[in-house]
């Protein structure tokens, strides 16, 4: 697989949920385990060009070791690891995954109509740029 940090989160930088979700990651993330980069820039494309069609779409995709989670699996697995009551999240892992995805799929589908759009990707702070695979590209 293409090179790329451990605990690397692929988003959408246009979508106001998505980048709220990077926003709050970032201050809860004491320890500095996560990476992010953009789902459409040419360093996330590079990352995703190694996976499935069916692991690409409309989804988030989070790599940890040498596994690809998206979907719910994929938040549920970013969110249980966070510190405190975060780690509550994981016991979700227990409802059928079809069930998980269908709301995940829901949700993806309408992220802009109900959350909005932004009319540029997001950027992120100076003092985070160290996280983003793909800072040169989003400034």
């Amino acid at each position: 697989m293409e090179n790329r940090p451990d605990h690397l989160i692929l988003f959408d930088p246009y979508c106001n949920l998505c980048t709220a979700i990077v926003k709050y990651i970032l201050k809860q993330d004491k320890k500095e385990r996560f990476y992010f980069g953009s789902l459409y820039s040419k360093r996330g494309k590079d990352i995703k060009k190694h996976l499935s069609w069916e692991k690409q779409k409309n989804t988030i995709i989070y790599f940890e070791k040498d596994e690809v989670f998206t979907q719910s699996d994929a938040a549920i697995r970013i969110i249980s690891k966070l510190r405190g009551i975060h780690k509550t999240v994981s016991v979700f892992r227990y409802v059928p995954k079809s069930f998980r995805d269908y709301l995940y799929k829901i949700v993806a589908k309408y992220r802009y109509n109900i959350f909005g759009k932004r009319k540029d990707p997001f950027k992120p702070s100076e003092i985070h740029k160290s996280r983003f695979i793909d800072y040169s590209e989003l400034i």
